[in-house]
C-alpha cells in the first residue's frame, strides 16, 4: 500500500549556482534558443500550456501522442530539460525519446540543488531557457513559489502510484530507503522486522548509520510519534538507543562496501536498489522482508509555465510517465507506474515536500547533533 507521508522537511537553501554553460543536445553540441522572458510572454505562454492541456482533455492516448508530435514539430522539434538525472541514464532517456518522437532532447544537467538555483537566476534575469524541469520534488517548491511552474495534467498519471501527483509537479523515480544486513552476520530470524529493533542492544557495536539521512531520520521520528503512539521523549530516549550502539559513516556506496566487508551486521538506511544490484553481484546482503514502512525520496518532473513550447514541454512530460518508465527501470531505477513496482504489499511512504523544505535546516541540525557531525 502506497500512502503519502507528511513530513518535516528542509528550508531549501540557495547555493551560489553553477549558470555557466548552454543546454546542449545529447550526442551535439550546439545548443538551443533561449525561451521568451518573463516580461514578454509570461501570460501568453502561460496561457500556451492551460489551453493546449485543456484541447487536448478527452483524446484517447493515441491521438494526443499523435497530435503533441505533430505540433512538437511545428516548435522546432526540440525541448530542453534541466535535471539531475546522471549522464548516463539521462542519455539512455534522451536517445529513446527522439527515436519514439523525432524530437530532440536539449540539457542542463547538475545538482538538483545546482538546477534548482539556476531556474530561479535565469528567472531573474528574464532569460528563462528549459521547458521542463526534473529534479528532487522538494527542490521544486521555491520554482512553484515563484510562480514558475505550470499545473499539468494527463491520462498517463492514472497510471501512477498513489501521491505520486502534485498539482504542479508529477513524481517520476525515487529512492527507497531500506534497513539491509549482512546475511552472514546477521543470522536467519535474527535481522530487525520493525524500527523499534534498531534499539536492541543486540546491534550495539554491529550497526551502522549513514551521516546525512536527515529526511529518513525525521521520517521514522514521525512513524514512531505518529503511528506508533511515542511521545516526544520517547523519541528522543529512542535515537539515544540506536546511536549509542551505532557508527556514523558518510556515503551510501562506501557504507554498502563496510556493511559487504563485514565491519557491520546492519546498515540502518541504505538504498534497496543498490542492495539489489550488491545482491546480484554475489554480495552477502539482504534487506527483505523489508522493515515497513518504507520511505521514499522522490524526483518529479514539472513543466516550465513560460515555456514558448508547450506541445513539445507536454510531449515529454507524457513519455516520461510511459515509455521513459519503461527506459529507467531498465536502467534499474525505482520509478513511480505502479505495474512496473515489485514491492508487493509493502507499505511506501513520500517524504512531502512541502512540509520537508519548512524545516530542513533543523532537522539536518538534529541529525548532526545525533552523528556528532558526521565522519
Amino acid at each position: 500500500m502506497w500512502r503519502r507521508l507528511i513530513v518535516l522537511c528542509i528550508a531549501i537553501s540557495v547555493l551560489a549556482a553553477a549558470c555557466g554553460g548552454e543546454p546542449t543536445e545529447e550526442g551535439a553540441s550546439d545548443g538551443t534558443e533561449p525561451a521568451a522572458s518573463p516580461g514578454d510572454a509570461a501570460g501568453e505562454a502561460s496561457g500556451g500550456v492551460a489551453d493546449l492541456l485543456a484541447s487536448l482533455d478527452g483524446m484517447d492516448r493515441d491521438g494526443r501522442r499523435a497530435e503533441l508530435i505533430d505540433m512538437a514539430a511545428e516548435e522546432g522539434s526540440s525541448v530542453t530539460i534541466y535535471t539531475s538525472l546522471n549522464t548516463e541514464n539521462l542519455d539512455e532517456l534522451a536517445e529513446v525519446f527522439t527515436e519514439d518522437t523525432g524530437v530532440a532532447i536539449l540539457s542542463y544537467r547538475a545538482a538538483a540543488e545546482d538546477v534548482r538555483t539556476r531556474v530561479l537566476e535565469e528567472a531573474q534575469a528574464n532569460r528563462l531557457e528549459p521547458d521542463v524541469v526534473a529534479i528532487g520534488d522538494s527542490r521544486m517548491v521555491p520554482l512553484v513559489d515563484a510562480d514558475l511552474l505550470a499545473p499539468y495534467t494527463s491520462p498517463y498519471q492514472e497510471d501512477l502510484v498513489d501521491g505520486a501527483v502534485q498539482d504542479f509537479w508529477t513524481l517520476i523515480r525515487y529512492n527507497l530507503y531500506a534497513v539491509a544486513w549482512n546475511t552472514d552476520l546477521a543470522a536467519e530470524g535474527e535481522q530487525p522486522t520493525t524500527f523499534e529493533d534498531l534499539a536492541d542492544p543486540n546491534w550495539d557495536g554491529r550497526m551502522t548509520m549513514e551521516s546525512s539521512d536527515a529526511d529518513w531520520y525525521w521520517s521514522v521520528s514521525d512513524y514512531l510519534e505518529n503511528d506508533q503512539g511515542f511521545s516526544e521523549e520517547e523519541v528522543a530516549e529512542y535515537w539515544e538507543q540506536v546511536t549509542d550502539g551505532s557508527d556514523f559513516n558518510s556515503g551510501h556506496t562506501s557504507t554498502n562496501q563496510l556493511l559487504i566487508a563485514g565491519r557491520y551486521a546492519l546498515f540502518t538506511s541504505a538504498f534497496s536498489r543498490s542492495i539489489e544490484q550488491e545482491k546480484l553481484d554475489g554480495a552477502p546482503v539482504e534487506w527483505r522482508p523489508p522493515v515497513e514502512p518504507l520511505f521514499a525520496t522522490p524526483e518529479a518532473a514539472a513543466i516550465i509555465a513560460q515555456t514558448p513550447r508547450p506541445a513539445s514541454a507536454i510531449l515529454l512530460m507524457d513519455w516520461l510517465l510511459d515509455e521513459g518508465q519503461d527506459v529507467m527501470a531498465e536502467l534499474q531505477i525505482d520509478v513511480t507506474r505502479a505495474d512496473l513496482s515489485d514491492l508487493g504489499d509493502a507499505e511506501v511512504r513520500f517524504v512531502d515536500a512541502y512540509e520537508w523544505a519548512e524545516v530542513e535546516a533543523d532537522v539536518i541540525a538534529e541529525y548532526e547533533a545525533l552523528s556528532g557531525g558526521g565522519s
